[in-house]
């Protein structure tokens, strides 16, 4: 299977596509004009498989796209409060559809074209390979937000802003690997998050 990343989508499908034309239209459909530059910058750096959905939300269709193609994805959303909120809606659909999402940022840069002007290839790699789940990525903005509160209240905050993602995921086993992922990351135990998740 594949490992892309939301912007790593459109080049992949666009290559794929020749041999389905409803596909091809589907890939020329999804690029957004900021989106487009930011596919170009990938693929002239020399980075593979990049795709971004049209506009600022990834849709259900793109999502049924997607699963045709690849196994996993990574979202890689613009370092603003609303690209950050698409981010995460494209995410949160992304687990509905089966995959097992990843997040990632690029520290410095609003976007992936605006990252390539400043660093090169193998700096965009490594942003890539520190990306984190979606529900350590809840985590993470939850406590940042409570971060004038005792370590405690951020960590119940935490876990309670992160256990409903538990209600996208379409099997048991990604489940069960999301609450080990909140356990770990908040110190509250399974059968704790468990017991509030049911409730």
């Amino acid at each position: 299977s594949h490992g892309l990343s939301l912007l790593q989508l459109l080049g992949l499908l666009d290559e794929v596509a020749h041999d389905d034309e409803h596909a091809a239209r589907a890939a020329l459909d999804v690029i957004g004009q900021q989106a487009r530059f930011c596919v170009i910058a990938c693929r002239q750096a020399g980075i593979e498989n990049v795709v971004a959905p049209l506009g600022t939300s990834l849709t259900q269709e793109q999502c049924q796209i997607l699963k045709r193609y690849a196994g996993q994805v990574t979202v890689l959303f613009d370092m603003d409060r609303a690209g950050e909120a698409a981010g995460m809606r494209g995410a949160e659909l992304l687990l509905e559809f089966g995959f097992f999402p990843m997040m990632a940022s690029l520290p410095g840069a609003k976007d992936a074209d605006e990252y390539l002007k400043k660093h090169p290839k193998e700096d965009f790699e490594d942003v890539l390979k520190k990306k984190v789940a979606l529900t350590d990525f809840k985590i993470e903005a939850v406590m940042r937000e409570k971060a004038g509160f005792p370590p405690e209240v951020q960590r119940v905050a935490a876990a309670k802003a992160a256990l409903p993602l538990l209600l996208k995921a379409k099997d048991e086993i990604t489940r069960s690997e999301m609450l080990r992922g909140i356990s770990a990351k908040t110190g509250i135990t399974i059968e704790s998050l468990t017991a509030e998740w049911r409730k």
